[in-house]
């Protein structure tokens, strides 16, 4: 399945209802897990990675040169595939730190337990 998206190489591993794709091709990686009708597909590219889930952004994060994470970014979709609320974790401690709801073109802090607009 890898090969399908550049990679020379692809190994296939089973484990329970789980398949697991994974392909190497120079310093590029892609991992295909699918679970039913869910597929996610992540893309290591320079010091980010992107996971895509159905073939629509879902989250990227970036690496410190220590190999932390850091900026973590989730997408969500409405049914249409159009982008609505994105959510960002700077430092990556489980806390978001900014919500930007692209509907209502508002963006917001996570301050004091709670949202407040910026």
């Amino acid at each position: 399945m890898a090969t399908k998206f550049g990679c020379k190489k692809s190994v296939k591993v089973e484990a329970g209802p789980f398949q697991l794709h994974y392909g190497q091709s120079g310093t590029n990686e892609l991992l295909l897990l699918g679970e039913g009708n869910w597929n996610i597909l992540s893309r290591m590219t320079g010091e980010g990675t992107d996971v895509y889930l159905d073939g629509r952004p879902f989250i990227h994060f970036d690496r410190s040169p220590d190999g932390s994470l850091t900026n973590l970014q989730m997408h969500l979709m409405d049914a249409h595939g159009k982008q609505t609320i994105s959510l960002v974790d700077k430092d990556v401690d489980g806390q978001w730190d900014f919500k930007f709801d692209e509907i209502a073109g508002k963006n917001f802090v996570w301050k004091d337990g709670r949202w407040i607009q910026r």
